[in-house]
């Protein structure tokens, strides 16, 4: 009977990790445009969800420092999105998503001046 009981605890643990929400996990739907494709994930602009980017600059000279020749433009509510699919990078575009706080594992490259707020795809909208 001990060994019964047991066994049916492991299994309802089990289940309750295999079924529970990771903290991480956001079932909202995000609406961003995409600003610009990096190696260190899709820099975005959130245009519609409770997401709240940080402000950010992007030089469009980066071998030299800010001047009339190097102008910045700073876009406001913006985030580092990691594992946008390749198809989906298009400057300009907007998608909607569903996402995980924090990038997922990946190959991503420090580049330095992007944005510090990081979320990753969970689900594309079509």
């Amino acid at each position: 009977m001990t060994r019964t009981i047991l066994g049916f605890i492991f299994m309802a643990i089990l289940f309750l990790f295999e079924t529970g929400c990771s903290e991480n996990e956001v079932s909202e739907i995000l609406t961003a445009k995409i600003l610009k494709p990096t190696c260190g994930g899709t820099v975005m602009q959130i245009v519609n969800g409770s997401f709240k980017g940080e402000d950010w600059k992007f030089f469009s000279n980066l071998e030299g420092p800010f001047d009339t020749f190097n102008p910045a433009a700073t876009y406001e509510n913006v985030v580092l999105v990691g594992n946008v699919p390749l198809d989906r990078r298009i400057i300009g575009d907007t998608i909607q998503f569903s996402y995980i706080q924090g990038l997922t594992s990946g190959n991503y490259c420090d580049l330095g001046g992007l944005p510090s707020l990081t979320i990753s795809v969970k689900t594309l909208k079509d």
